[in-house]
């Protein structure tokens, strides 16, 4: 399975866009918990200097509530909302709402203040409650207040703006995430761009990169056009020593088989020498077009093709006067050699035509992927097991005409060289049929 890098950027952008909002959610949520928290006990802390102001000591030694004002919620029974002054032994004074419970007796330093951990008061109430020690007026010993409210009033609190904080999270989330694609499918679009550019040159309808208009590709379109530089001047190269090759070659065996031929007794040397030019013809070929096949770049349009040789075969074959209808595709072009495909079709034309009687008949078009180019004849053709010979090396199944037998074997050997095939068939007409198929752009 291919991997996607925008699926791969997206995903990195999702990982850490959730970890951020998630952290920053957090912290969000434990900085209102604070607040919250710090204005809850800001509003016991009123009730306790309320307090504190307004108790004092009779003649008696008797604590009493003076003017002490208290919130409504206080005098409810069992509202949540409690206060009490104690000393170290017993409660003094208590709020309404306290009724006959209490929430203990404790005494500490003057001026001691805070908290009171996990303070469950009556009915199993969770309760936040804040404390401090005094001296009450009238009094030498040290008293403690304690006033306390419900913890569920902080977790309201809390409720009522958490949610909303998640939700906003989210969507803020989801809207980064969609910046975030949007940021990466245009940040690519240039690499979609040189996507198109290479499939130019591999058309053949560009030979090399245009400068990019982004400095990060630049070094990438460089290196590329280097490449493709090479490749064809690698090809070239070995072009030239197979032509260079086949002209130091050539001259030796003519010169070889003129002095053969002055001899007597000289056919087991020529039938030698033909089989090395039949050779050296054969690998050559080979050669040009294992080189050309690798070029980037190259294509070839297949109709003007057909048309040109259909034209040389008509003079060629004059006296026969043969019929040499043409059906092709527009825009049919085959991925590789010009040179090439002029051989395949030449080979292919010229033994039709050699053995028709009067008409061959062309059909080029689109199948799939390739190209399939179909050729028949009128001619006398050949039954299964000489169709199978015939394209075998310097087999000839007629020895009248002059030729090396190597015309079909190479049109076969060239199309698999470009991933194609070749095969014969029985015509309608009750010749030969050759069944050629072509990589295509």
């Amino acid at each position: 399975m291919r991997k996607s890098l925008r699926l791969r950027l997206l995903a990195g952008a999702a990982i850490w866009i959730a970890g951020a909002l998630l952290v920053a959610g957090m912290i969000i949520a434990s900085l209102l918990r604070d607040f919250v928290e710090r204005n809850f006990d800001e509003r016991l802390n009123a009730q306790i200097l309320s307090i504190m102001s307004a108790v004092s000591f009779d003649a008696a030694g008797t604590l009493q509530p003076g003017g002490v004002v208290s919130e409504p919620q206080y005098q409810q029974l069992y509202s949540g909302w409690y206060w009490q002054i104690a000393n170290a032994d017993t409660v003094l004074l208590k709020s309404a709402s306290l009724w006959d419970a209490d929430l203990g007796a404790a005494v500490g330093e003057i001026g001691q203040s805070g908290h009171v951990p996990d303070l469950v008061g009556p009915r199993g109430r969770e309760l936040h409650a804040l404390y401090r020690d005094f001296t009450a007026p009238g009094g030498g010993s040290n008293l403690r207040v304690t006033v306390a409210g419900p913890e569920a009033e902080i977790e309201d609190a809390l409720g009522g703006i958490v949610p909303p904080l998640a939700i906003s999270l989210f969507v803020l989330g989801v809207g980064l995430i969609f910046a975030v694609l949007l940021q990466i499918l245009y940040g690519l679009r240039p690499l979609d761009a040189l996507r198109r550019q290479i499939a130019d040159i591999r058309e053949g309808r560009a030979q090399r990169l245009p400068d990019a208009e982004h400095v990060e590709l630049q070094p990438m379109v460089t290196e590329t056009n280097s490449l493709l530089e090479h490749n064809r001047a690698v090809v070239e190269r070995a072009r030239n020593h197979v032509g260079n090759l086949a002209h130091g070659l050539k001259t030796p065996l003519a010169v070889l088989a003129n002095d053969i031929a002055g001899r007597p007794d000289s056919d087991v040397a020529a039938d030698c020498v033909r089989t090395m030019e039949r050779l050296v013809a054969h690998h050559l070929r080979r050669a040009r077009s294992a080189a050309s096949r690798n070029i980037v770049g190259v294509s070839t349009e297949v109709e003007p093709v057909i048309g040109d040789l259909t034209l040389a075969m008509s003079r060629i074959y004059a006296d026969k006067n043969l019929e040499l209808p043409v059906s092709a595709e527009k825009g049919l072009k085959f991925a590789g050699d010009s040179q090439d495909l002029e051989e395949i079709l030449g080979n292919l034309i010229d033994n039709s035509c050699k053995y028709a009687r009067k008409r061959v008949e062309i059909v080029a078009k689109k199948e799939g992927g390739d190209i399939l180019i179909v050729i028949d004849d009128d001619g006398p053709g050949l039954d299964a097991g000489e169709r199978e010979r015939a394209l075998g090396r310097g087999i000839r199944l007629d020895e009248r005409p002059i030729g090396s037998g190597l015309g079909l074997s190479i049109v076969r050997d060239i199309a698999e060289l470009y991933g194609g095939s070749l095969e014969l068939a029985a015509a309608p007409s009750g010749g030969l049929r050759a069944c050629l198929v072509l990589p295509s752009l």
